[in-house]
């Protein structure tokens, strides 16, 4: 079980590793990893340098059987070093609360989460 976090967001944050997909503003998609949520937000590596804060984005979150789309204003942007295909680390913010159980997730089965 992850330990839940207060920080920048109102919300509870959970850290889990998921697989997830983001859709820049131009349309083309780039594979993500999911690295905490809360029901208002979320952060993420994502494998693109082509974004930008106040961007708006479109997300596909994987969970096992389950996903779960998303669209939001990335809040924050930060260029990565040596993180392999992972250019940049965003911070989203939901326009709506995601629909899903967040806890649910943080506590999933090992094989819905990726490490």
């Amino acid at each position: 079980m992850t330990s839940p976090t207060f920080e920048r967001r109102g919300e509870v944050r959970h850290c889990v590793s998921v697989v997830a997909s983001l859709e820049r503003p131009d349309g083309k998609r780039r594979l993500s990893l999911l690295r905490d949520i809360s029901t208002s937000g979320a952060r993420m590596m994502v494998a693109s340098n082509k974004l930008s804060v106040g961007d708006s984005v479109r997300l596909l979150l994987y969970f096992g059987d389950t996903d779960c789309a998303a669209s939001g204003q990335l809040l924050r942007v930060e260029h990565t070093e040596d993180a392999g295909i992972w250019k940049q680390e965003v911070a989203i913010r939901f326009d709506e609360p995601l629909r899903i159980d967040v806890d649910w997730v943080a506590e999933a089965a090992p094989d819905r989460l990726v490490s």
